[in-house]
C-alpha cells in the first residue's frame, strides 16, 4: 500500500499502474523529479516529499566546496598524494582570504538564506539574486561577488543561467 522511493528511484507509469494497492508514494528526496505524479493522481495515490531534510546538510557541503577551492585544498592534497610537498613555503598554496569578501548568492530559498548565514562566521558580506526580487540584479551580483554560489532549481528557465557571458562580467578573481 506504500512505496518509498529514493531520488535515484525512478517511480514511472509502469511502477505506478503495479502497485495495485498503492495508496502512497513517500519520497526520501526534496522534490519529484523522480515520480510520475500525474500517473500518481489518476489512481489518487498520494505523493509525498522531504523538502527541508537537506538544507543544512547542502549548505554544509556548499561551505566546504567554498573552502576547497579558495583555500586551494585540492591542489595540496594533489601534491601530498604524489609525494611532491617539499614543506611550508610563504607564498604555497595561499589561496583567497574570505574575510572582508562577498559572497553572491544565486536563488535565496531555504538552501541560500542557510548557506547565508555561515557567511557571517567566516566574515563575509552577502548579497543576493532571486527570481522572487529583491537583493541586487544577477549582473551586479557577478560582477562584484568574490563567490558567487548558486542555489536555483535546473528548470528550462535556469538551465544556462551562468554561461560564458556570465562568467566574463565576473571578477578575474572570483570564484
Amino acid at each position: 500500500q506504500a512505496l518509498i522511493s529514493m531520488v535515484i528511484d525512478s517511480v514511472d507509469r509502469a511502477v505506478v499502474e503495479a502497485g495495485t494497492d498503492l495508496r502512497v508514494i513517500a519520497n526520501v528526496a526534496v522534490g519529484y523529479n523522480n515520480i510520475d505524479v500525474a500517473a500518481a493522481r489518476e489512481r489518487g495515490i498520494i505523493v509525498t516529499n522531504t523538502p527541508d531534510v537537506l538544507i543544512d546538510a547542502t549548505a554544509d557541503l556548499t561551505w566546504a566546496l567554498i573552502l576547497a577551492i579558495t583555500r586551494r585544498l585540492g591542489e595540496g592534497e594533489r601534491l601530498v598524494r604524489r609525494a611532491e610537498w617539499k614543506g611550508w613555503a610563504f607564498d604555497q598554496l595561499l589561496g583567497m582570504e574570505l574575510r572582508g569578501k562577498q559572497l553572491g548568492i544565486v536563488g535565496f530559498g531555504r538552501i541560500g538564506r542557510a548557506v547565508a548565514a555561515r557567511a557571517a562566521g567566516f566574515g563575509m558580506t552577502v548579497e543576493h539574486a532571486s527570481r522572487s526580487g529583491g537583493g541586487l540584479p544577477l549582473d551586479r551580483l557577478l560582477s562584484t561577488s568574490d563567490v558567487v554560489s548558486l542555489h536555483v532549481p535546473m528548470t528550462p528557465e535556469t538551465r544556462h543561467l551562468i554561461d560564458q557571458p556570465a562568467l566574463a562580467r565576473m571578477k578575474r578573481t572570483a570564484y
